[in-house]
């Protein structure tokens, strides 16, 4: 018990001396600012995939957003006013300032995750590892969209095999199983953070040395989304507050506290590290 009251104020320690609350406000200012360009390549990317509508973006997107209606309507207002305008932007030059304009998010992500570090490395270098990864971020979408398809047709094909050989309560938990997409998204909301801790400040480091802030980051985050989707509907009207503006300040008083347990959850990963040298120290 000792040990873990240790790492968590050494944790505190790091996110405190580092100002890591100021660059969450930072971070979430430019994830805000280059929300619209990122929107704009995403849509466009989909527009060209077969047999995918503007409305499977809009379901696939808005199941990583708190149910919350201010943010849920202001997100689909955007993607469906974009869809209409943004069709040929991925085959046209403009898709290369509009990629630039959309990996601010990322840079300012990789900043901060840098100061909490201790190190920082050129901006040239920088930028082009904010660009790959806003690329991947691009990209992983259309790849959820392709994967949630081939997913039904699988659990499809799967259950009337069983059916067919008449393993009926087999086939039906089978099938519950795979329709837990709690689980997919708990794995995916991992896996995204850890590669996010391990490459994306620069320099090379241990992927299990970022596992434990990982998924300290990725539970804390689903825990609050959902904690947040049932409170602010249920107690605070934030329409009778802001009017209009609501779903802009919803949405970034979410992201903010997202980035905060992001750099929360880099922080642990230092703290783990620094009390792994002490140990090894102390022997």
């Amino acid at each position: 018990m000792k040990r873990v009251v240790s790492i968590l104020k050494r944790t505190q320690k790091i996110f405190s001396d580092h100002d890591m609350n100021v660059y969450a406000g930072y971070s979430t200012l430019c994830i805000l600012m280059a929300l619209i360009p990122l929107l704009i390549l995403i849509v466009s990317l989909v527009s060209l995939l077969p047999q995918f509508s503007t409305e499977d973006l809009v379901n696939s997107l808005l199941s990583d957003f708190p149910l919350v209606s201010e943010i849920r309507e202001m997100l689909t207002g955007i993607i469906l006013s974009l869809s209409n305008t943004s069709v040929s932007v991925v085959a046209s030059v403009s898709a290369l300032s509009t990629l630039w304009a959309a990996s601010n998010g990322i840079s300012a992500v990789q900043k901060s995750l840098q100061e909490i570090e201790g190190f920082s490395q050129n901006g040239i270098r920088n930028k082009l590892t904010a660009l790959a990864y806003t690329v991947l971020f691009i990209l992983m979408i259309p790849a959820l969209l392709i994967s949630q398809v081939f997913s039904r047709t699988i659990r499809s094909a799967l259950g009337n095999f069983l059916y067919t050989i008449h393993l009926h309560d087999i086939a039906g938990r089978i099938y519950s199983f795979l329709r837990l997409s709690s689980v997919v998204v708990i794995l995916s909301a991992i896996v995204i953070v850890l590669l996010m801790y391990t490459f994306l400040p620069g320099k090379t480091r241990k992927i299990k040395d970022q596992l434990p802030g990982a998924v300290f980051t990725a539970l804390l985050w689903l825990g609050f989304s959902a904690a947040f989707a049932y409170f602010i509907p249920r107690f605070w009207k934030a329409s009778a507050f802001y009017g209009s503006l609501a779903a802009v300040f919803l949405s970034a008083m979410w992201l903010k506290i997202i980035m905060t347990i992001l750099f929360y959850g880099a922080a642990l990963n230092n703290a783990l590290k620094e009390e792994a040298a002490i140990d090894s120290e102390t022997l």
